[in-house]
Formats: structure tokens, sequence, C-alpha cells
């Protein structure tokens, strides 16, 4: 635990913008009111909706326990390495991403620049992504709950009011999430360019909650942070303690913790543990930096690294917990309901079917009944082979089964009301990483004003994603961003701050901070394996590409009732091209324009973002007080 005392409320300086005046004129910069604060906000930025969906999904595609053996080596190898890169500099040169790298060397200049292109193409899909939710949870307040029972249609040949037919050939929680709550079409081509309007108000709500918390900086958004991410985990704990006691949730457990030993020999599999990381911690958005340079220089940053980086994994562990305990529930209720319609005909109850052996069942059927012979797939282990993945499985596996919850109203309103909480926080942290970089290289707009500019800029963004082709389009650019995107930056900055500012230096650099030298594994990580291994991913990622022809998203399509995948139409690689080439094409010309003495970019960073301020003060002649060790 963290020990909190009468120094916490040194750190409180100022209550208003990022920096106050000071003695001299100069500007102080603003610190969180306390330790706690800062914590649970680099929390809600690492925890998010993926420990929810994703890190479930990849542990049932990729050997159930066995996956955890690439994740927890890749968390080591990658993971804490990389925080404690992003924290220590942070902390260090006291400002935000764009003019931290400046400072750290003119060739790395482009790097923050680079960060703040990323951070508002993923904002801009991963707020509407938190809206779904927000979605759901208003619906929650009709009763019965809307995705309980397939919408009726009259139908004027027959005179007689009928059940919609895809709504009857999937079940209510599938057509309620695609073609009520999405409104998706067959294919992007498809898609009329309609907007939904429910989404794109949650969206506009999402944002002003945003606006809330941004507009008086780090200590309104740290208080924002108490409610923003204990809340998720006082609900996770409630539905782990209700997953317990549901029926078949502890086979659904059993399903996860089974390890297939082989899945291991997959290179996707290391690849995934690498994506999951990368995803889930949240390094390269600038975020750490951002929220490290608020803190006093002598902080315990191997604390936060730890800290942070631990509880995103228990995050992750506990969420797939409870949904195997929740999707054991769920497949005993679909066995339940397949078992009905073949008991009938055997003369045997529906509990004596599904207590029964694989080849039991067999012999019991008529050898040439085709239909009974298909009783084995009744099986609950079969219904969790067929297990949603991704977004559905909190916005169907979960709405399914929350109906037979009881008070299924109130159950569906917290839980939606998680995921929102969870998914505002990590976007809160994002954008205050971006405000800090703003202020930091000179911009003179008021902290509520900048808030506002920012909070309707992302919401901009957003519209073309609230669309009947949005969920494609979010598609897209979720499964490429990744590699494309997000791996070459953080391999930039991880070669920057070893290679070019120097491992030694950096070294030094934490020991003055914290009063003891990293050891050799924080120097043999940082300056092999993260960048050796986040190459060997770049490289395998582009190699996929080249093999994999054509890329395909995911589309439901109403007439087969089911999701297929779709090859890219030709703008989609264009969009995909377009924005990773302007994510990152930053980099190399920064340096090179500092190589032929055409601009410096850090200079100029440093000329505009320093005048009467103290912030990217790197001086050494400050007390160093080693606060909450």
């Amino acid at each position: 635990m963290v020990m909190l005392g009468e120094e916490d409320k040194m750190l409180n300086r100022a209550e208003g913008g990022e920096e106050e005046e000071g003695g001299g004129g100069e500007r102080q910069r603003q610190t969180w009111n306390n330790k706690m604060e800062y914590l649970l906000a680099m929390v809600g930025n690492a925890v998010g909706i993926g420990n929810i969906w994703r890190f479930p999904y990849q542990c049932q595609k990729y050997g159930g326990g066995a996956f955890l053996i690439p994740y927890f080596i890749v968390l080591l190898l990658i993971g804490y390495p990389l925080l404690l890169m992003e924290i220590g500099l942070g902390q260090k040169y006291q400002c935000g991403a764009v003019a931290m790298w400046g400072q750290l060397s003119p060739y790395a200049a482009g790097i923050g620049i680079c960060s703040l292109i990323f951070v508002a193409f993923l904002t801009s899909y991963y707020a509407v992504v938190l809206s779904w939710s927000f979605v759901y949870a208003a619906n929650s307040f009709q009763s019965p709950l809307p995705w309980k029972e397939c919408p009726t249609i009259f139908d004027s040949i027959t005179n007689t009011t009928q059940v919609v037919k895809e709504c009857a050939a999937s079940s209510p929680p599938v057509y309620y999430w695609f073609r009520v709550t999405l409104n998706a079409q067959n294919s992007i081509e498809d898609s009329q360019g309609t907007i939904n309007w429910q989404i794109l108000l949650a969206v506009l709500f999402a944002t002003i909650l945003l606006f809330v918390g941004l507009q008086k900086g780090v200590q309104s958004t740290g208080r924002f942070m108490y409610f923003a991410v204990l809340f998720p985990y006082i609900v996770l704990l409630i539905f782990l303690i209700r997953a317990f006691t549901l029926d078949g949730a502890f086979e659904g457990i059993a399903y996860l913790l089974r390890a297939d030993m082989t899945t291991l020999r997959n290179v996707e599999v290391w690849k995934a543990a690498i994506t999951q990381i990368f995803f889930s911690v949240g390094i390269g958005y600038g975020v750490y930096v951002a929220q490290a340079s608020y803190m006093p220089k002598g902080n315990n940053c191997y604390f936060d690294v730890i800290f942070v980086a631990s509880v995103n994994s228990f995050t992750s562990i506990l969420a797939t917990l409870i949904v195997f305990g929740v999707l054991g529930f769920r497949a005993t209720i679909n066995e339940r309901k397949c078992y009905a319609g073949f008991a009938s005909q055997l003369n045997v109850s529906v509990d004596t079917l599904m207590a029964a052996p694989n080849d039991t069942i067999i012999s019991m059927a008529n050898s040439t009944d085709l239909t009974l012979m298909n009783m084995t797939n009744c099986k609950r282990e079969k219904q969790l082979d067929q297990a949603m993945d991704g977004t559905g499985l909190a916005f169907i596996a979960f709405a399914e089964a929350i109906l037979s919850f009881p008070v299924s109203n109130l159950w569906s309103l917290i839980f939606f009301l998680m995921l929102a909480s969870v998914g505002i926080s990590s976007v809160m942290g994002t954008l205050t990483g971006v405000v800090a970089s703003l202020r930091d290289i000179g911009c003179k707009i008021r902290k509520p004003i900048l808030a506002a500019i920012l909070c309707i800029g992302l919401f901009l963004l957003t519209i073309v994603f609230t669309t009947d082709f949005g969920i494609y389009l979010i598609d897209i650019l979720d499964n490429n961003i990744g590699g494309l995107i997000l791996c070459p930056l953080v391999l930039a900055e991880v070669a920057a701050t070893s290679y070019v500012y120097g491992i030694d230096r950096f070294m030094d650099d934490i020991k003055r901070m914290t009063g003891s030298r990293p050891g050799h594994y924080w120097r043999l990580t940082l300056a092999v394996s993260s960048p050796v291994l986040l190459a060997i991913f770049i490289i395998g990622s582009f190699i996929n590409y080249g093999l994999q022809t054509p890329l395909v998203y995911r589309a439901w399509n109403r007439e087969l009732v089911r999701e297929v995948d779709i090859p890219y139409p030709m703008w989609g690689y264009a969009v995909v091209i377009v924005i990773s080439f302007i994510s990152v094409v930053g980099i190399p010309i920064a340096a090179l324009l500092y190589v032929f003495n055409i601009f410096d970019l850090a200079a100029y960073f440093s000329e505009h973002g320093s005048k009467k301020s103290k912030v990217c003060s790197v001086s050494n002649d400050v007390e160093l007080k080693h606060r909450f060790d």
C-alpha cells in the first residue's frame, strides 16, 4: 500500500491552471494533490475496456492458461522497463511528451509530435467505443430490458404479428447489438453513411464529462479519478462474487485454466502477448510522461512502475475470471435450451442429458437420425468454444447473461456504467497528456478554454465513427495501428533513450532522483530485449501484411445471420497507409532537419515553451526529497 502522510500536502501548489506565478514572475509547475491521486490517474490510464474483453479473448484463443506464460514474459522484458523509461523521463524533465523528447535529444524531437497525432486517431474512435456503454446503460431503465425479447412486425399478407426473422435466427442480444445499437449494414459498401443519433448523443455526453474533469488541470483530474478508477473495482468485485454463485461458473473458469502448451510454439501467441501489453498498459501515448511530470523529482518511480503494471495485470486476470464465470453460466443456459428440444423425443429429462457423457447421448439417439446425433453440439464445452470475442464479449455475452440475473435492470445499469467509467478514465488520462504537451511548448490558452477546444475537436472527429459503417472503420483502424504506428513509435522512444541519449546517462538520472541505481535487469531489458523484440514484431507485422492478401474486416450479414470476413475497400487501404504515414513520418523528418541544419524543432520548443516558466527543467541543483519511499 502507498504510505500517505503530511508530505502529500506539499504537492498541492495551485488550484488553477497548469502553472502558477511564483517568485520573480516565474511560473511554478502544478503538481498532484497527493500521490494517491497520481497513482489512480496512472491506473486509470492503464486499465481500460480491453482488460475486460480483449485479455479474456486472448486467453481463450491461445491455449487458455498457457497464454499467461508469454504474457508475463513480455511484461517482464518489455512492459516494466518501457514504463520505467516513460515515467522516469517525465519525472526528470518535468514537462509533457512533446517538449520532453526535444530536451532529451534534438534527434528525437519528432517523437512527441507523432505521439499527439497517434493519440488523436486513437481517442477519436475509443470515445465511440466507450459511448456504447452509455447507450446500454441508458436503455437499462427500460423494463423488460430491450434485448430480452425479439421485436415483432405486422405482416399485412397474413394479417398477423411475427417475430423479426433475423432476430429469431440469432438471439435478442445479438440482434440488439448489431441492428439496434449499431445499425450495422452488410458491408461498408452497403452503408449509407447515416448517423446513429443515440451513439452521437452518448459521445456528446462523454465529451462533456471529459471537459468537466480536464478544465482545472491535474487536481480536478485527480479528484475525478477517485470515482472513475475505484468504482470499476467495486463493481468487478461484486460481479466476481456474483459470478461464483452462478450455475456453471466454475466450469467456465476450469475451461479458462486448461493449458494447451502446444500453442507456445505458435509465433502468433507471442505477437498477441506483445500487443496485449502495449494496448493494455498504454505505453507510447505520452500519458505517463505527462502524469509523472507533475510529481517531485525525488519521487520513488520504481514503486510507481511496479504498482501500475502489476495492478493492470491483476485487473486483466480478475476480469477474465469474471468473464469466464459468466460465460460458463451462459453456456449452461444454452446447453439446457439446446437439450430441451431433444428431451421429449427421447423421453428423458433435460438434467439427464446434461449429466450424460457424449457416448451415452449418442447411444440413446437413433443412429440414422442426424438431428439427434447433433445433440453432442449441445454440450457445455461446445457452447464455450462458440463464445463471442472482441466487443461482442461485453455487449452480447454479458448482456445475455445479465438477463438471467435477479433484478437484471440493476445489474445491467451497474455493469455498463462500470465499462463507461473505465473508458472515461483512460481517455481522461490520455487527454491530460495532450494538455501538458501543448502547454509546455508555449500554448498560452487558459486551461478551461483549451479543454473545451480539445473536447469539441474530439467530438467532431468521432462523428464518422457514429455512422452505420463506423463499427467497420473502427475494426480496420484497431487491427492496424498497433503494428504500423504504435510499435515503431515506441521503438523510436527506446532507441532514443538507450542509444542516442545513452543508457548509462538514463541510469544515472534514475539514481539521482531515487537514490538507487537501476540494476542489471533494467539495463539489459531497456538496451537489449525491448528494442530487439519490438523490431522483430514490426518486421513480422510487415511480412504478415505482405502475405495476407486481401486484408479483411468482420461484418454482420443480416441474411446469413452471422459475421463474415469482407475484403477492405480500396479506400480502406489508403486510410490505413495515410494515417500510418502521418503518425510516424515526423520522427525521421525532425531528425533530418536537425542533421542538415535546416530547422531545430527542439530549440523551437525550448524557446517558446520555457519563457517565464520552470517547466522542462533538468537542473540538478534542486533538493531531491525522496518522498513516499
